[in-house]
């Protein structure tokens, strides 16, 4: 067992009264796409009218690896660890009070249209008005997912004060809660720990798996008619993300890491148990981000550009991402800000049939692009504390950094026996 607990980079803002509304200022309206080896900075000067609608920042003071958005596409995120906010396009913000403590983990719209966020001990609940609910979990939360009715899912972890194995839980709205035990890892030793979790296409619920300091990873499948978990262990030395989604082909994704040439890879896996690797363009590296899928059916994720990064930093950046898929993946993710210089961030994009189209971004942005979420009119919704933002997902205006489509995925496994 081990501790996964979240550095906090976040200050608390001056306290505020519930629902103040602010206006805030955006940091830059859009910068070009770079051209390879081109720096942020002179991409920024280079910006023009059509560029400028596509990147829109809003800085928000003390945010967040987390984001959300509702059906009316406004993003909703932690702010410290007492508030909660909520942004429209415009960058207007309501700010609410939290009457417990946030630990700022992940968000999630529920078929209710409010926001549901994890908390550690407690399920947290945000109704669209900014009314603040929440409820006590069955053990230590970092991940969850809305459910096919009046309910969601979350994963556990274990801690030093919540010990004993892992589980997934499934509560419904009024807070019953039933709990499913993680199968046990079959190589002995420490148990899998659930980390992200997605409803599938076939009506199941999807999550992701590891076991620290070992390669062993899985994806497992949980009926919920018969309370049945299947695994899907990685094979060829590979290992699954931190998230999990499902994508508009009925595939399930996630960005993981590859032990043999020692870089990140999107693994996208069928239901049943088909897998296919893709391996990113030359010299870009996944960050630890939420992955969302946009309006154009394509996914959208955090990546670095590391021809962009000094060596050391590159090779501490390695060291950091091949820790985050063996040892304590959630702190860890948060250490990537040390090493990532600003000018190195881009934006994925990664059609369902293998096609990357790379976007660098504003210079004002730290680093990673955390959180991800749909937005308004198919855009993407990110965060990069401090700040907010969102991409407009109009691909007509300007050539990206990178524009490529993979004959073939890099590996496809036949059929993995659970």
């Amino acid at each position: 067992m081990f501790l996964r607990t979240l550095v906090c980079f976040a200050t608390v803002l001056a306290l505020v009264s519930c629902a103040h509304t602010s206006s805030l200022p955006a940091l830059s309206q859009g910068a070009m796409p770079l051209s390879q080896g081109t720096s942020a900075n002179a991409a920024l000067a280079a910006s023009s009218a059509d560029a400028a609608s596509h990147w829109h920042l809003f800085n928000v003071g003390a945010c967040c690896f987390y984001i959300a958005s509702d059906k009316k596409h406004d993003a909703w995120f932690p702010i410290g660890t007492n508030f909660i906010g909520k942004m429209d396009a415009g960058g207007s913000v309501l700010t609410y009070p939290i009457p417990f403590q946030n630990l700022g983990y992940d968000m999630v719209r529920g078929n209710d249209d409010d926001i549901w966020f994890a908390s550690g001990t407690v399920i947290g609940r945000a109704s669209t008005s900014g009314s603040i609910s929440s409820y006590s979990a069955k053990g230590f939360t970092q991940f969850l997912t809305r459910g096919f009715g009046h309910d969601i899912w979350y994963t556990t972890t274990t801690t030093t004060t919540i010990p004993g194995s892992p589980f997934v839980a499934h509560m419904a709205y009024d807070g019953t809660t039933k709990t499913y035990p993680v199968p046990p890892n079959p190589m002995g030793g420490l148990p899998p720990h659930p980390d992200g979790i997605t409803r599938g296409p076939d009506r199941s619920l999807w999550f992701t798996t590891d076991t620290a300091y070992e390669h062993y990873c899985t994806i497992e499948k949980l009926n919920p008619a018969t309370a049945a978990i299947t695994s899907y262990p990685m094979q060829n030395n590979i290992c699954t993300g931190l998230y999990i989604v499902a994508g508009p082909d009925r595939r399930l994704w996630t960005v993981g890491y590859d032990f043999n040439s020692d870089t990140t890879i999107v693994i996208a896996m069928t239901a049943h148990g088909v897998v296919k690797t893709y391996q990113l363009p030359a010299n870009y590296l996944a960050t630890a981000s939420q992955i969302a899928v946009g309006r154009d059916h394509a996914l959208y994720f955090g990546a670095v550009n590391t021809a962009q990064m000094p060596a050391a930093s590159v090779t501490a950046m390695h060291h950091l991402i091949e820790k985050q898929f063996t040892e304590d993946r959630v702190s860890l993710e948060r250490s990537l800000k040390v090493q990532v210089p600003s000018s190195s961030v881009a934006l994925m994009r990664l059609t369902t049939d293998g096609h990357f189209t790379v976007y660098g971004a504003p210079s004002q942005l730290s680093c990673c692009l955390d959180g991800m979420a749909t937005g308004p009119h198919g855009d993407i919704w990110f965060s990069d504390y401090p700040i907010v933002g969102f991409y407009r997902t109009d691909h007509s205006w300007s050539s990206p950094d990178i524009d490529t489509t993979l004959a073939s995925p890099q590996t496809e496994d036949a059929d993995i026996d659970p």
